[in-house]
């Protein structure tokens, strides 16, 4: 049965480099390639994104600066996408979607190595400073497993049962 639950999400170290670092390291630290932009698949096989939101939610409303470029430059940007989450593959199978208020919709496409238990999910954010930004939090968090929504189950054209997950009002049918 979806409902709310208590999730705790995972924040990645930060540290002080006592040196500079040079042009062609700018985002390592001293192991290996840790905090650099992650270029692969997820463990589900896909590539991993970041949650955004319908253009004209509050979340988007937040950042209006970026409307103007989602309107004119890309268009394709106007459509809501989920965001890729990590978590433990033996609490929420592949397919889970999540909403985490702050972040948006989710879908588990990937597992974790330090990620064990019910509580605990990573977000995927395209940047270090974003993730950093982000932090660690308490949130409740919907949790839909999959196949389980209302929305999967209705007989709509494809596009638009997409559109119509990522609009925030529209979350309330999928419980």
């Amino acid at each position: 049965m979806p409902g709310w639950m208590p999730v705790r999400l995972r924040r990645r170290k930060k540290g002080w480099v006592d040196s500079p670092i040079p042009l062609f390291a700018k985002y390592w630290t001293d192991t290996t390639l840790k905090g650099g932009p992650y270029h692969g698949f997820t463990a589900n096989g896909r590539y991993p994104a970041q949650s955004r939101p319908p253009i004209l939610s509050p979340q988007s409303l937040k950042h209006f600066q970026k409307i103007p470029g989602r309107l004119l430059l890309f268009p394709w940007r106007l459509l809501p996408r989920h965001g890729t989450i990590a978590a433990d593959t033996a609490h929420y199978p592949f397919g889970t979607q999540m909403f985490i208020p702050g972040y948006g919709w989710g879908v588990v496409d990937d597992k974790g190595s330090a990620i064990r238990g019910a509580q605990r999910i990573d977000l995927y954010h395209y940047s270090h400073n974003e993730a950093l930004h982000w932090g660690r939090r308490r949130v409740n968090v919907l949790v839909v497993p999959p196949g389980e929504s209302v929305m999967d189950l209705i007989h709509v054209p494809g596009p638009l049962k997409f559109v119509l997950k990522g609009l925030n009002w529209a979350r309330k049918l999928l419980v």
